[in-house]
Order: structure tokens, then sequence, then C-alpha cells
């Protein structure tokens, strides 16, 4: 077992190794690892750029997130045949066997409850986004895990995807200053906060990212070593995205990671200056805000559209409706529920899900299932809390980093119950890439020999489950696509109202049924 985590060293493979082999046999054994590393560039090129660049023309935001987020579980799958199946390494098992098999059991109940829906494809399809999504995370653990195990490039993993957060932010935070900068030289006398927050189709999505990206950006600002160099470039960013998430309104994430502060000050010394820091950074934030929104607009005589002082309300926004509908079909069908996405196939006039991961699991997937889930999760935090207390007063970067993971974790999970993080498409991917960072950076494993192989039969098996998923969301995406405009245009005579998103910016599959 040891030899077999040895064999796939070095780039992917030990010094050793290669001379010990033919040229030949030497690029054989590199080129999946060679090009998997290009897909993973690729990846993480796609993920920065979806919120930042206009992809596709006269398509959502929404919809261009949602296609890029199929394209990179795509190439996720390619990655993890030529890393795992082509390549030498061995896929590692990161759980235990009594929670691979509740975790089965969930994706077999998931997949009983999509059979009996009323739309079954739908149902399918959003089974098949959570599958794949499982993939992503399970890929970025996996890596993670065996880099830790070997002691080999796992700081060069972590610097490239908090780089790629930290880009992400820094577009966004541009971008916004741009805006505002016109907003209040275009002499039109109306400064729209909705408007500066461009570049997701609704400010909720926006605050979305912010929840799981914030608490990253402190990681230089608490670690020892090299990354202490960017502290004070980290430092003002902090503030400058805690500005964009005031002006954009969004209650969730000021919610989300409200509770990530008190929590993380209740783990310990590192816990209490990373929630010290969010406070003082929300603090500036706020000035920044009436400066920016209200001092300025004042003087410029300019009146404030969408301000977020407006948002100071314990004003439901409509939650009400779509959470005593979604309580009411979890009550009609408590065993199994009335199927993935169903929810959308029952018009409200307000949404296409309810804005509560807990009651819409529930009423999509019955009961027994959210119970289950709940339990692994709570399972998964109960092994994560003792570890984060132990290292509480480390500012080594592994330490800092899982720390802050947690928060973004804890604050996406919190937001989840009142918004929809878990299904919108930018949130989700991020989501997954955290989480499988996350559990990669779980000190379980500390060397060769102690780590559990996934047996290949089992490893292909998941492996072949994760492409039918992704083939079924490409289906889907090449069905849809060439008709978007026309299935919202007849939306909108059906209906006549907003749009409401699920899996694309039309969320309502009600009009399927109806053509």
């Amino acid at each position: 077992m040891g030899k077999a985590m040895v064999d796939g060293q070095s780039n992917f493979l030990p010094h050793s190794l290669l001379y010990a082999t033919t040229p030949g046999q030497k690029n054989r054994i590199v080129w999946p690892y060679r090009i998997a590393n290009l897909l993973m560039i690729a990846t993480l090129a796609l993920v920065s750029t979806l919120p930042l660049v206009v992809w596709l023309e006269n398509t959502h935001w929404h919809d261009q997130q949602r296609i890029g987020q199929i394209l990179m579980l795509t190439i996720t799958v390619i990655a993890a045949l030529l890393v795992f199946g082509l390549g030498r390494l061995r896929a590692p098992l990161l759980l235990s066997h009594t929670n691979r098999r509740l975790l089965v059991l969930v994706i077999v109940v998931a997949g009983v409850s999509a059979y009996l829906a009323h739309q079954p494809l739908w149902a399918f399809t959003e089974l098949a986004l959570g599958v794949a999504s499982l993939g992503l995370a399970w890929l970025v653990a996996s890596l993670r895990r065996l880099y830790a195990v070997q002691n080999t490039g796992g700081h060069t993993v972590d610097r490239i995807l908090l780089a790629t957060l930290f880009f992400i932010c820094a577009g966004l935070v541009a971008r916004f200053d741009v805006s505002y900068l016109a907003a209040i030289t275009n002499g039109e006398g109306i400064l729209d906060a909705w408007l500066l927050v461009d570049g997701f189709s609704n400010p909720r999505f926006f605050g979305q990212f912010l929840t799981l990206a914030l608490p990253l950006l402190a990681v230089p600002l608490l670690v020892e070593g090299n990354l202490r160099r960017y502290a004070l470039v980290a430092g003002v960013l902090i503030v400058l995205v805690w500005t964009t998430a005031i002006v954009s309104g969004t209650r969730g994430t000021w919610l989300g990671l409200a509770c990530a502060t008190a929590v993380l000050a209740c783990i310990g010394p590192i816990g209490r200056r990373w929630a010290m820091l969010h406070v003082a950074a929300a603090c500036v934030g706020v000035v920044l805000t009436w400066v920016m929104m209200t001092v300025i607009p004042a003087a410029l005589d300019m009146s404030v559209a969408h301000h977020a002082a407006s948002k100071l309300t314990t004003s439901l926004s409509l939650r009400d409706i779509i959470w005593i509908q979604a309580i009411e079909e979890a009550l009609n069908h408590p065993l199994l529920g009335i199927g993935p996405m169903q929810l959308a196939d029952l018009p409200n006039g307000v949404a296409a899900h309810p804005h509560q991961a807990w009651l819409q699991w529930v009423a999509e997937l019955g009961l027994p299932s959210a119970v289950l889930v709940t339990w692994l999760v709570m399972r998964g935090i109960g092994r994560l809390v003792p570890v984060l207390r132990a290292r509480a007063q480390s500012m080594q970067e592994q330490d800092v980093l899982r720390l802050c993971l947690a928060a973004s974790i804890i604050a996406a999970l919190t937001q989840a119950m009142v918004d929809g993080v878990l299904v919108m498409p930018y949130s989700q991917l991020w989501l997954a890439l955290l989480a499988g960072w996350l559990i990669g950076l779980q000190p379980q494993a500390v060397s060769p020999g102690s780590v559990t192989f996934a047996p290949r039969r089992m490893f292909f098996s998941w492996l072949a489950i994760l492409a039918a998923a992704v083939a079924l969301l490409g289906f889907v995406v090449v069905r849809d696509y060439p008709d978007l405009e026309q299935r919202e245009e007849i939306y909108a005579k059906t209906f006549g109202s907003h749009l409401q998103p699920r899996f694309w910016s039309q969320g309502i599959i009600a009009l399927d049924a109806n053509k």
C-alpha cells in the first residue's frame, strides 16, 4: 500500500522512478498527469472569469454560470480518469465505511424519489448536479489529502486556490469601483446600488459568493511565513469586499458571516483574531458605505435606489409564501418528498425554490433523507471542531486555512437557511471546491502507509456514476440552450411575472408540462 503511494509522487512521480524507466515508459507514465494539470489550470481560469467576463452573448449571467459549472464538472471527471484511472496514483478513501454506506443510501433514496416525481427527467437532472458536485469535492479532497500525506505540493495547491479567490474578489471590487465612478459622473442623478454589483443575475447571488470568499481573505493576516508579506493587500481587499457586501444589501451574507464570527470567536486565539479582524473590516465597510451611498450622493444632489439601509428590516421578503408551500409538500409527502427540483413544478409567483435548504430537502427528498444528511453534516463538524481547538494557537498556513475554510462553510450553511446557496450555480461550484479543500486538509492520515486506498472496482464504479451524471447535464444543456430565450418568452406569456432561477435563469419547469 505504501509503495502504491510512493509510485505516484513527484509532479506526481518520484525522480527515482523516472530514472528507473526508459524514456518511452516515462512518457507513458507522466502524460496523464501533465494533461490533468493543464485541465485543472483551465478549470481555475474558467472559475475566475465566470463572474467577470461575458462568454456567452445574449445569455443571462445565471445561465452562463450554469454552463460554466457543468463544463467544470465535465473536466473534473476527465481529470479523475487521468489521475486515478490511467495514472499510477490510487484514490484514497476519504470517508469511513459507515459514512460511505449512508451516502450511497442518500443517493439511492434520491434516485427513487426522482423516479417517482412528476417530471422525472428534471428530477434526475437535479440529482446529477448534486452527484457531480460531490465528485468535484471528492477530487479536490483526494488530491489535497495525497499531497498532505506525501508532504509534496500541498502548499502549492493551497496557494493556487487562494490566489484564485483573491483574483476574483479583486476583479469584483475593481468593477464595483468603476461602476460607482461611472454612476456618479454620468449626470443622470440616480445611483442604483444593485447596478454596482453587476456580474450576477441577482445581488443575492453576488452575496452568496462573498459569504464563501470573505473568510479566506484573512489568511495572509493570520499566518506566519511567506504569505504574511501580502497582509496589507489582504487587509485593504477585505475592507473593500465587505463594503460591496454591505452595499449589495444581502442580509443572508450579513447573517452567515455574523454566525461564523460568533462560532470562531469561541474556538481559540486565532479564531478570536479572525473574528475581530472581520468585525473591524465590517465596521470600516459600514462607514465607507455611508460615505459612498449617502454623503457623496447628497453632495451631488443624487437619489439612491436600493440603499442597503432599506434592508435593515425583519421582513421575510415573501419567504413566508414559499416556506409554507414547502412545509405543505413535506407534510403531504413525508417519506420520499415530491422529487428533486419538483418545487419548481409548482409555480407560486415568488421563487422556484423555498430559499431554505432544509425545508427544500424535506419537501423534495423526504424527512428521512433530510435527517440523515443533517446527521452526516453534524458528524463531520463534530470531527472538525476538536482539530480546530487542538490547533487554536497555531499560525501555520495549513491550520489557518483550515480555520478560515471552516468559517466559509459555517457562513454558507447559515445563509442557506434563508437563501439559495445550495441552488445557484456559482455558489454550488465554490461550496464544492471549498468543502473538498477542507476535507483534504483534515489531518487524518500522517504517512503513506496509513492511507487506505479505494479498490479499483470501487473507483471505476464511482467514476461511471460521475460520468453518467455529467452526461445527463450535458444533454440538458444541448437540449435547452438554443431555446432559452423562447422558454423565457413562453414563461412571460403564461405567468407574466419575474424570472425565477433554478437550473436556468427561468427555472419554472411547469412550462415543460404545458407544452
